[in-house]
């Protein structure tokens, strides 16, 4: 910067790191003309996108300890088997364990309202057809194995919304909300609603009845979130604009500093010019 070009104003401040990222930060209020957020388990409710997030993992977990349940029936009445029993637990654990570490990796690239839409969409598609393979071992075990690994994406997409959707104040108590929901949703799916509802129905019912709700998830009325390829991305471009205008900026400077250096070089020449031949002309 030249003396005659002034003080540097904000808008000359060079773009940095820190400036794009404090713009991807989530605000302390999702409307900034709106009064404080309220703090608490009942307040978080009030904010529907959370409500909608929060019925989704609702739906997802309690019926999905349902479904659990009434495959136990279905197999420990056709098999008689505790062994059979055992293997279908092992076919909803054994995928969580696996695919848990990667599951996170890949949800992070994507849109999680996105998956959330998908992985439910196929949840409900998988329940139909183990309602259709009736009281067949292997396909009832398969079948378990997609649910079960479904699900595991299914989480940590679920997880990664709720700073989407909830100002910073209320985080702690919508992660308590989620963390009550996950926990009570194995008591009320596979020892509550899920009993009851093989006494009345049978557990064929019990399965059509979880794969309706599946079809049309509350998820899919929730803001899309992109994932870290998309800000990445997004990152990038801004940083390239910010260049291209720091160039822009510094370019008019240079410009007259370079046209005054040209006129400086020019006078000098010519006053040497007349001098030399001042030196030479006969008096």
């Amino acid at each position: 910067m030249t003396a005659g070009d002034g003080p540097m104003t904000a808008e000359d401040r060079p773009v940095t790191s820190d400036d794009l990222d404090r713009e991807l930060e989530p605000p302390d209020d999702l409307d900034p003309d709106a009064a404080p957020a309220e703090e608490g388990a009942i307040a978080v409710f009030k904010n529907r996108p959370f409500l909608l997030l929060w019925l989704s993992q609702a739906a997802t977990q309690i019926g999905g300890n349902m479904v659990i349940f009434g495959l136990t029936v279905i197999i420990s009445k056709s098999t008689g088997s505790v062994t059979a029993v055992s293997a279908l637990i092992l076919t909803f654990l054994v995928p969580a364990v696996v695919f848990s570490a990667v599951a996170g990796v890949y949800v992070d690239r994507l849109d999680r309202r996105l998956v959330l839409t998908v992985t439910n969409a196929l949840r409900g598609a998988a329940f139909v057809a183990v309602f259709l393979v009736g009281d067949n071992l292997v396909p009832i075990y398969l079948l378990n194995l997609f649910i079960s690994t479904v699900t595991v994406f299914f989480a940590p997409a679920e997880a990664a919304m709720i700073p989407m959707v909830v100002p910073r104040r209320q985080l702690l108590a919508a992660n308590g909300v989620f963390t009550l929901t996950l926990n009570a949703a194995f008591a009320l799916g596979f020892a509550l609603i899920g009993p009851l509802i093989v006494k009345i129905a049978g557990p064929q019912a019990l399965i059509i009845l979880v794969a309706g709700p599946c079809r049309r998830t509350p998820a899919a009325a929730l803001p899309s979130s992109p994932g870290r390829r998309s800000s990445r991305r997004n990152r990038q471009s801004r940083a390239s604009c910010g260049s291209c205008v720091r160039g822009s900026r510094t370019s008019g400077p240079t410009a007259r500093s370079a046209g005054r250096l040209a006129i400086s070089e020019s006078l000098h020449r010519s006053s040497a010019s007349s001098a030399s031949s001042a030196r030479t002309s006969p008096v």
